[in-house]
């Protein structure tokens, strides 16, 4: 009989068999949801996250050895990983503003200052907004003509006794500090003067809120030195000196260890015309801190305003500021303006203002400055370009203007020489002239102005 293939038992799974593979399941499972570094023998391990702490202290060190660059990124790097760090935010923003970056410095953290609501926050805060008064430039202005439906109650007149009509101008200053408020200008009867109206409007609102910030500050802690100290510099660029003097004296009285009591008392000096104590207060603040290039070139700057300059002194002092920044554009600028106007050395001076150019070329002193040394040395083709450059770069010197002007009249005609045509001379006037009315707008009483414009009209 056919009984076929025996039967195979069908086998029953053992519990201890299906815990193990259950096990192994769930391990898999994690090992690809963690991967955890010991499953990856072959990966570098992770480095571990700075904290804001260890970038102060870097900070620290670089702003001890007056690199103010590497001290600026490494506080950056603190605020970023803690922006709750209002030291470090602090520091940063003192920094910038240092450097000339007041402007960047408050549309970063601008915000950032007020919303701390610390003595230390606020009174940086205001030393940005009274550095940054001077730079605003017409670059942070907007303008556009308006018209008769704009006007309201709240236009703002421009007192101007040349205007010969209504033209109504809206306004909308970009100012990194201050609401950027649109309004209504009347009277102006050019883009050029709403501009410098504004702009001397907005000077002032920066100063007004620079105070405002630094009593915000006191009222947090009325004996914070360097409070004081910025007050001191509103009010000496309000003009209120004997106020200044008061503030800065109180700063250093209340802290002798703070090289911004010291800096801001010297130049509570400098703008009173004190010289030699201005000179004092910054060789003060540079015992504390002597790697700061900015004190040197404050120094240097004081020792050319002497009623006896001492133009080796100055020399020394700019020296030492480039020694300690080479990138200082602002040291190679007075170290040449010194040799070239000072000392007579215009070679030497032009050598030193084109390493002042080359290391910024936005630096409109230096080309001011070789505008005049080429000027001096009659090749009015070079004064012509680094004139026009400073120009553009917003100087507004009236002996820029009207030196630009005659460069003009003189490239045209061979510095007057015998021999020019009167077509020479009315292609240099045609181009001077502008230059030379430009000058009379800010110095009526201008004679070398007058002069080129008598020239130019066959007075």
């Amino acid at each position: 009989m056919y009984l076929g293939p025996p039967r195979r038992r069908k086998k029953t799974s053992s519990p201890w068999r299906v815990l193990i593979l259950t096990i192994l399941i769930l391990f898999g499972v994690y090992i690809i949801a963690e991967q955890p570094q010991w499953a990856r023998p072959f990966e570098p391990t992770p480095t571990p996250t700075r904290t804001a702490e260890s970038y102060f202290y870097e900070a620290e060190e670089y702003y001890e050895g007056g690199l103010l660059d590497e001290a600026i990124a490494a506080y950056r790097q603190a605020v970023a990983v803690d922006p709750a760090d209002t030291i470090s935010l602090s520091r940063l923003v003192r920094l910038m503003v240092l450097r000339g970056q007041a402007a960047d410095a408050l549309r970063e953290y601008g915000q950032s200052l007020v919303e701390a609501e610390t003595a230390e926050t606020y009174a940086v805060m205001a030393f940005a907004l009274d550095w940054l008064a001077p730079d605003l430039s017409a670059d942070m202005i907007e303008v556009e003509k308006a018209d008769e439906t704009a006007l309201d109650d709240q236009t703002i007149a421009i007192p101007n006794p040349y205007a010969d009509d209504d033209t109504l101008w809206w306004v909308s200053p970009q100012i990194p500090g201050l609401a950027e408020d649109k309004y209504l200008v009347r009277g102006g009867v050019d883009e050029e003067q709403v501009i410098t109206f504004v702009l001397e409007r907005e000077r002032r609102n920066l100063l007004a809120e620079a105070e405002s910030q630094c009593k915000n500050a006191l009222r947090i802690n009325p004996d914070y030195a360097e409070a004081h100290a910025y007050l001191a510099e509103i009010y000496a660029d309000l003009g209120s000196w004997y106020d200044a003097l008061d503030e800065a004296q109180l700063a250093v009285s209340l802290d002798e260890r703070s090289v911004d009591a010291h800096r801001t008392l010297a130049y509570v000096y400098e703008v009173m015309g004190d010289y030699k104590n201005a000179i004092t207060e910054y060789e003060a603040a540079i015992a504390l801190h002597p790697r700061l290039s900015y004190l040197y070139i404050a120094v240097g700057r004081n020792y050319l305003a002497l009623s006896k300059p001492d133009y080796d002194k100055a020399i020394a002092s700019f020296e030492k500021a480039i020694e300690i920044n080479p990138d200082s554009a602002e040291g190679y600028d007075l170290l040449g303006w010194t040799y070239g106007f000072y000392k007579g050395e215009p070679d030497r001076a032009i050598v030193e203002l084109e390493r002042a150019v080359e290391l910024d070329p936005n630096y409109a002193s230096a080309y001011g400055h070789l505008g005049w040394l080429y000027y001096a040395k009659r090749n009015y083709e070079d004064a012509i370009v680094n004139f026009e450059r400073a120009v553009q770069l917003g100087a507004t010197s009236a002996e820029y203007y009207y030196e630009l002007g005659l460069a003009y009249i003189y490239a045209a005609t061979n510095g007057l020489a015998p021999g020019y045509s009167q077509e020479d001379l009315a292609r240099g006037c045609e181009k001077g002239l502008p230059w030379l009315d430009k000058a009379l707008d800010i110095d009526p009483y201008c004679q070398p102005c007058w002069d080129g414009v008598d020239l130019c009209t066959g007075k």
